[in-house]
């Protein structure tokens, strides 16, 4: 007795194949509904701060905390620690990288920030997170600026010392 037609190897290959591929579209489609709904976390104000102090707080035992921590932070603060790691490797005559020029181990808080007291008042691409401790005693300002869709940490650093020029 033949084969009905349609039931043979040739067909349930494909029919594997089908699934297969079918299988692979929904998984791909599942990912990208789940990173659609995930928000990144530098997304915010208040989430890059956390990441940056979360950051630091680890930088004394992680270096590569401290990388992280680099990225977090503004333009303008990333320019001037690479300026300073060339100072320092013209100066130790190793090489340094930027965001070595972090205070690695001598990050302190002068209190202990809560999450649920960090306040964010976005004006445009700039922002100040307010953070103050459990009990609302104590209160700072963080500056906060959006780069590239994601936001970075405004950190003020004072400017290198030159020495004057010799005989002026």
């Amino acid at each position: 007795m033949g084969r009905a037609r349609g039931y043979g190897p040739p067909v349930f290959a494909l029919s594997r194949l089908r699934n297969a591929c079918v299988w692979l579209l929904l998984s791909a489609v599942g990912v990208l509904c789940a990173a659609c709904g995930e928000e990144r976390q530098d997304a915010t104000p208040t989430g890059a701060l956390v990441m940056f102090l979360e950051a630091m707080e680890q930088g004394a035992n992680d270096s590569a905390s401290l990388q992280r921590a680099f990225r977090l932070l503004d333009p303008a603060a990333r320019k001037a620690l690479e300026a300073r790691a060339q100072k320092a490797q013209s100066l130790a005559g190793r090489p340094y990288n930027a965001w070595e020029m972090l205070a690695e181990g001598r990050f302190r808080m002068r209190f202990t920030p809560a999450r649920h007291r960090m306040r964010a008042k976005v004006e445009g691409d700039h922002a100040k997170v307010s953070v103050s401790d459990a009990a609302g005693k104590q209160t700072v300002h963080v500056p906060m600026v959006l780069e590239d869709g994601a936001w970075r940490v405004v950190l003020e650093l004072p400017p290198m010392y030159q020495p004057s020029a010799v005989g002026t």
